[in-house]
């Protein structure tokens, strides 16, 4: 606090007057300084709130351990973030799988327009034992109602295994 305190210097000799109204210019000081730095803080809290809630907005959903053995697609992990507020959003697919087979692929599909068009990933591994980390970022920029992805998963050819140990989706919004 920045009191004022040249206001307070009692002078050998004061009246009580004098003294009392030195004491109520310093009171009156301290009473004007905690009000502008209460309401400093209180906009200053107002501002982190804000900034926090978009530096901390996103949403997340994981699935863990499943599997399939079809080669026809099967759903495996969605997030909808509803009525989600306009502006840049980055959306990461984070997975770690694997594979029966070397001589195959594994198919991955996602959709951000509730399954009207998609967008695939297709790896195969290079050896039996591997376990295949892979990470896909995308951005999309939102302007009104909810903004959503669905991942879906299947073999090659039926009867291979595609083991999931993890499925991340992650919706962020930058600004």
């Amino acid at each position: 606090m920045a009191i004022a305190w040249d206001v307070t210097d009692f002078e050998n000799g004061d009246a009580l007057l004098s003294i009392r109204e030195k004491i109520n210019g310093f009171n009156n000081s301290v009473v004007a300084d905690v009000n502008l730095n209460t309401t400093t803080i209180g906009t200053n809290t107002s501002n982190i709130a804000t900034l926090e809630s978009l530096v901390h907005n996103y949403q997340v959903n994981q699935v863990s351990g499943v599997s399939t053995t079809s080669s026809a697609y099967t759903p495996i992990n969605s997030l909808t973030v509803s009525n989600a507020a306009p502006g840049t959003y980055e959306i990461t697919l984070s997975m770690l799988f694997s594979y029966s087979t070397i001589t195959r692929s594994a198919f991955f599909r996602f959709s951000r327009d509730g399954g009207v068009s998609w967008k695939e990933i297709r790896q195969e591994s290079k050896d039996l034992t591997d376990n295949i980390a892979s990470t896909y970022v995308t951005t999309a920029v939102h302007t009104t109602g909810d903004l959503g992805i669905q991942v879906e998963y299947r073999t090659e050819a039926d009867a291979d295994i595609l083991n999931v140990a993890t499925m991340d989706i992650i919706i962020d919004r930058k600004l």
